[in-house]
Protein backbone atom coordinates (compact mmCIF):
# COMPACT_ATOMS: atom_id res chain seq x y z
CA UNK A 1 0.00 0.00 0.00
CA UNK A 2 2.84 2.11 0.97
CA UNK A 3 4.38 1.97 -2.40
CA UNK A 4 0.64 2.91 -4.37
CA UNK A 5 0.60 5.93 -1.84
CA UNK A 6 3.97 6.85 -2.90
CA UNK A 7 2.87 6.36 -7.06
CA UNK A 8 -0.28 8.42 -6.60
CA UNK A 9 2.20 11.13 -4.75
CA UNK A 10 5.09 11.14 -7.77
CA UNK A 11 2.60 11.18 -10.41
CA UNK A 12 0.77 14.15 -9.14
CA UNK A 13 4.50 15.76 -8.73
CA UNK A 14 5.65 14.95 -11.77
CA UNK A 15 2.08 16.61 -12.84
CA UNK A 16 2.65 20.23 -10.98
CA UNK A 17 6.46 20.09 -12.40
CA UNK A 18 5.07 19.39 -16.30
CA UNK A 19 3.10 22.73 -15.19
CA UNK A 20 6.10 24.32 -14.01
CA UNK A 21 7.81 24.05 -16.68
CA UNK A 22 5.24 24.62 -19.55
CA UNK A 23 2.99 26.91 -18.66
CA UNK A 24 4.72 29.62 -19.79
CA UNK A 25 4.30 27.14 -23.53
CA UNK A 26 0.65 26.60 -23.34
CA UNK A 27 -1.09 29.67 -21.72
CA UNK A 28 -0.75 33.13 -22.55
CA UNK A 29 -0.98 34.39 -18.60
CA UNK A 30 2.23 32.71 -17.66
CA UNK A 31 4.26 34.18 -20.78
CA UNK A 32 7.11 35.82 -18.73
CA UNK A 33 6.01 34.58 -15.43
CA UNK A 34 8.00 31.10 -15.36
CA UNK A 35 9.67 32.06 -12.05
CA UNK A 36 5.90 32.68 -10.41
CA UNK A 37 5.50 29.09 -11.78
CA UNK A 38 8.45 27.95 -9.79
CA UNK A 39 6.75 29.05 -6.50
CA UNK A 40 3.01 28.29 -7.25
CA UNK A 41 3.88 24.66 -8.93
CA UNK A 42 7.46 23.82 -8.10
CA UNK A 43 7.00 24.33 -4.29
CA UNK A 44 3.47 21.79 -4.03
CA UNK A 45 5.80 19.37 -5.96
CA UNK A 46 8.40 19.20 -3.99
CA UNK A 47 6.32 18.46 -0.71
CA UNK A 48 4.51 15.74 -3.10
CA UNK A 49 7.91 14.45 -4.28
CA UNK A 50 8.94 14.29 -0.32
CA UNK A 51 5.61 12.69 1.01
CA UNK A 52 6.15 10.25 -1.95
CA UNK A 53 9.49 9.33 -1.31
CA UNK A 54 8.72 8.59 2.43
CA UNK A 55 6.29 6.39 1.58
CA UNK A 56 8.50 4.63 -0.84
CA UNK A 57 11.60 4.00 1.65
CA UNK A 58 9.15 3.27 4.43
CA UNK A 59 8.28 0.14 2.23
CA UNK A 60 11.92 -0.71 0.78
CA UNK A 61 14.47 0.46 3.20
CA UNK A 62 16.66 1.71 0.76
CA UNK A 63 16.91 4.50 -1.85
CA UNK A 64 17.38 3.07 -5.10
CA UNK A 65 13.81 1.93 -4.93
CA UNK A 66 12.37 5.04 -4.33
CA UNK A 67 14.96 7.01 -7.24
CA UNK A 68 13.56 4.34 -10.21
CA UNK A 69 9.87 4.55 -8.66
CA UNK A 70 9.77 8.47 -9.00
CA UNK A 71 11.26 8.02 -12.22
CA UNK A 72 8.93 5.46 -13.44
CA UNK A 73 5.99 7.50 -12.34
CA UNK A 74 7.09 10.22 -14.51
CA UNK A 75 5.73 7.97 -17.55
CA UNK A 76 1.94 8.22 -16.30
CA UNK A 77 1.55 11.95 -16.48
CA UNK A 78 3.87 13.50 -18.90
CA UNK A 79 2.99 12.03 -22.06
CA UNK A 80 -0.68 12.46 -21.11
CA UNK A 81 -0.06 16.23 -20.13
CA UNK A 82 2.27 16.61 -23.77
CA UNK A 83 -0.29 14.54 -25.75
CA UNK A 84 -3.13 16.82 -24.85
CA UNK A 85 -1.50 20.30 -24.57
CA UNK A 86 1.03 20.02 -26.77
CA UNK A 87 -0.33 17.72 -29.17
CA UNK A 88 2.68 15.67 -29.43
CA UNK A 89 2.03 11.49 -29.64
CA UNK A 90 3.04 9.31 -26.96
CA UNK A 91 3.14 6.63 -29.64
CA UNK A 92 6.47 6.88 -31.31
CA UNK A 93 8.54 3.31 -31.51
CA UNK A 94 11.04 5.68 -29.10
CA UNK A 95 8.26 6.85 -26.77
CA UNK A 96 6.86 2.72 -26.32
CA UNK A 97 10.38 1.88 -26.39
CA UNK A 98 11.35 4.11 -23.21
CA UNK A 99 8.10 3.22 -21.82
CA UNK A 100 8.78 -0.57 -21.73
CA UNK A 101 12.19 0.19 -20.27
CA UNK A 102 10.91 2.12 -17.64
CA UNK A 103 8.23 -0.80 -16.62
CA UNK A 104 11.26 -3.52 -16.88
CA UNK A 105 13.40 -1.05 -14.06
CA UNK A 106 10.29 -0.43 -11.85
CA UNK A 107 10.24 -4.29 -11.61
CA UNK A 108 13.16 -4.83 -10.91
CA UNK A 109 13.43 -2.90 -7.95
CA UNK A 110 10.34 -3.84 -6.83
CA UNK A 111 10.35 -7.53 -6.93
CA UNK A 112 14.18 -8.58 -6.52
Amino acid sequence: MAYLKAMILFMIGHSFAWFQLNSHLIFDWWKGKEALSVFVFGVPASFLFLYGWMYAIEESGELWMPRFLGFCASWVPFPLLTWYFMNESPFTWRTISCFFLACCILAIQMWR
